[in-house]
C-alpha cells in the first residue's frame, strides 16, 4: 500500500490466542506516535484484540447491535464518510462485524481506506488492491482509499456458494463494496457464514486506539458519521429496508454520541461525532519555546460536569501551567481541570494553557484524546 507498511512483522500469526482473546496485528509504522508504542518493540506490530467490546487495543465508544442477527441471509449498511477535526494525527475506524467477518473504513496516515479483516479460509481470489497485512485482510489502496467528508460508500455481505454465487442456503460470507462510482457492487472477499459463538451483526460506528497511545478522532458535528442505511436479505431472498427502533440496541461512551437518530424513517438514520472536542492554539512562539492555549468544548446536549484531556508535548518540556493541574507520563500530560472550570455548558469551552521549551524539531504539541460526563 504504501511504504510504512512494510514494517509489519510477516512472522506474526494474525489470528490467534492470547490468554483466550483473539488477536490481529497492526502496523505500527503508519501510526503518528509510534514512539509512544510500547508494543512496536517486535519487529514493527502491535495487537488489536477482537471478538470483544472492551479491547485494549481498540476501543468502540459507539456500537448499534441488530437485535436478530440469526435471522438475515445478508446485510447491507452504507456509511457517509465523516469530516475529522484532527486529521493530521487521527487513527480510527468505522465498520461493522457480521459473523466474525469485519469490513469498513480505516483512518490512517491521513487517509481513509476501505479494509476487511477475518477472511480465515485464504485470500485468493478476493480484491487484489487489498492488502494482506493482517493475514486475513487488509487495508485497500487505489480507488478504495482517499474518501472525503460527504461521500458515501457502501458494504455488502451476503450467504453465498464457495464460487461467490449468491444463495441464502450458502455457508460463505461473500463481501462486497459499492463506491457510489457507477461501477455497482465489486468483490472484496469472502469467508464462512458460521460463528462457533452465534451469529452477530453490528457496527461500531467509531473505534479508536487510545489506549495504546494513538490520537483519538475528533469528529465533526456538523460534519458527522451517518448511518445512511442497513438492509436484511430474507430467507427468501428479497431485502428489507430497516426501519424501527425494536432492530438495533445502542451503546455509547464518552467524548462520543449518537445525534439525529430518526429510527422511524425508512431507512432508518443516524449520525455520529465528538461531544467533546480539544485543539491547541500556539502564542509566544519563539526559536527555543513556546506558550500554548488548550480549549476544550462541549458539543451537548447536555452539560458537562467534568472532563479531561491529553496533551502529547512530543519533543518539548512543560515550564508552567495554569487553570488545570497537569499529570505527566512521559511526552504525554493529562490536564484536570480546577473546582471552578470543571463544568462545560452546551456549547461552551473551557481554556487552560502552558509554556514549553523546545528540545527538538517535533515539538509541536498535540491533544491525543479527551472525554467528559
Amino acid at each position: 500500500m504504501f511504504d510504512a507498511l512494510q514494517c509489519a512483522a510477516s512472522s506474526m500469526d494474525a489470528r490467534r490466542k492470547i490468554e483466550g482473546v483473539l488477536k490481529r496485528t497492526l502496523p505500527c509504522g503508519l501510526l503518528a506516535s509510534v514512539a509512544a508504542l510500547g508494543g512496536c518493540a517486535d519487529g514493527g506490530t502491535a495487537l488489536e484484540e477482537v471478538g470483544s467490546t472492551s479491547q485494549p487495543y481498540g476501543s468502540y465508544d459507539l456500537r448499534s447491535h441488530y437485535t436478530k442477527p440469526s435471522e438475515p441471509r445478508g446485510w447491507i449498511i452504507e456509511w457517509e464518510v465523516p469530516e475529522l477535526l484532527n486529521p493530521n494525527t487521527a487513527v480510527g475506524v468505522v465498520g461493522q462485524w457480521y459473523n466474525n467477518f469485519e469490513s469498513g473504513i480505516y483512518y490512517i496516515g491521513g487517509r481513509w481506506y476501505v479494509y476487511y479483516y477475518g477472511d480465515n479460509n485464504g485470500l485468493a481470489g478476493n480484491e487484489p488492491s487489498c492488502n494482506s497485512i493482517w493475514e486475513s485482510g487488509g487495508t485497500c489502496d487505489g480507488i478504495f482509499s482517499d474518501f472525503q467528508p460527504g461521500q458515501r460508500v457502501v458494504f455488502k455481505y451476503e450467504f453465498c456458494t464457495p464460487d461467490h454465487a449468491p444463495s441464502v442456503d450458502g455457508t460463505q460470507n461473500c463481501l462486497y463494496v459499492d463506491l457510489n462510482d457507477g461501477a455497482g457492487f465489486r468483490f472484496l472477499a469472502e469467508d464462512t457464514n458460521v460463528r462457533p459463538d452465534g451469529a452477530e451483526m453490528y457496527a461500531h460506528d467509531i473505534e479508536h486506539f487510545r489506549s495504546e497511545g494513538y490520537v483519538m478522532p475528533q469528529i465533526s458535528c456538523a460534519a458527522p458519521t451517518k448511518m445512511v442505511r442497513q438492509e436484511v436479505k430474507n430467507t427468501d431472498g428479497s431485502w428489507t429496508t430497516l426501519s424501527g427502533a425494536d432492530h438495533w440496541t445502542f451503546f455509547s461512551t464518552s467524548p462520543y454520541k449518537f445525534q439525529n437518530q430518526q429510527l422511524d424513517t425508512t431507512p432508518a438514520t443516524w449520525e455520529t461525532c465528538s461531544r467533546i472536542t480539544a485543539s491547541v492554539t500556539l502564542r509566544q512562539v519563539n526559536e527555543t519555546n513556546y506558550c500554548a492555549d488548550v480549549t476544550v468544548s462541549n458539543a451537548g446536549p447536555e452539560a458537562i460536569s467534568n472532563w479531561s484531556l491529553v496533551v502529547d508535548l512530543n519533543q518539548s518540556t512543560m515550564t508552567n501551567n495554569w487553570s488545570a493541574n497537569f499529570i505527566q507520563d512521559g511526552s504525554r500530560y493529562t490536564a484536570m481541570p480546577m473546582f471552578w472550570n470543571a463544568s462545560i455548558a452546551p456549547g461552551g469551552s473551557q481554556t487552560v494553557g502552558f509554556c514549553a521549551n523546545k528540545t527538538g524539531e517535533n515539538w509541536r504539541p498535540i491533544v491525543a484524546a479527551e472525554e467528559g460526563q
